[in-house]
């Protein structure tokens, strides 16, 4: 008979397998929180980008390279993916930081800047250059949820500043 792993065994182990960027063992992680009803919102938080910070910080001291900040990002993905059907993971407030970049720019400042920015938790979607941001804008769930006068202040800078970007938006 097996003993039941605690929350923090498997936090522990969620943040371990960001730090050996093995995805097998966030999976594996993911996969036990869920079998033993443990809050996905913890798993996520305390483990796997507590892990993610960890790996940033060891970025940022010089003690790790960009690969090792993508090899981090696709083991937090493999766990993440664990959750996908959850629904309670499918409730989580998804924040979005958005790109605007036309075919062949991306360069390894974007990926970095994506990467922190799924660091910090939030959904980061790319709009190409032929999208404009107000489609995209009234497509969004989080669109529909902002009070209406929010609505259109933000739909009166877009028309007034069409090229503008989400977040030289957001610091008008």
């Amino acid at each position: 008979m097996s003993q039941e792993k605690t929350i923090s065994q498997i936090i522990d182990e969620a943040k371990k397998s960001i730090l050996d960027f093995d995805e097998n063992g966030a999976e594996n992680a993911a996969n036990e929180a869920l079998k033993l009803g443990y809050d996905i919102n913890e798993i996520i938080d305390k483990g796997f980008l507590e892990g993610m910070k960890a790996i940033g910080d060891m970025f940022e001291e010089g003690n790790a390279c960009l690969t090792h900040i993508f090899a981090a990002a696709d083991t937090m993905d493999a766990g993440l993916a664990v959750f996908q059907d959850c629904e309670e993971y499918n409730k989580l407030s998804k924040n979005m930081a958005v790109e605007l970049v036309g075919e062949g720019q991306r360069d390894e400042k974007i990926d970095v800047l994506e990467i922190m920015f799924r660091i910090n938790g939030y959904d980061v979607v790319e709009i190409p250059d032929n999208v404009p941001i107000v489609d995209f804008l009234e497509k969004d769930e989080a669109f529909d949820k902002i009070p209406d006068s929010c609505k259109e202040e933000i739909m009166a800078k877009v028309a007034a500043h069409p090229g503008v970007t989400t977040f030289q938006l957001c610091e008008m």
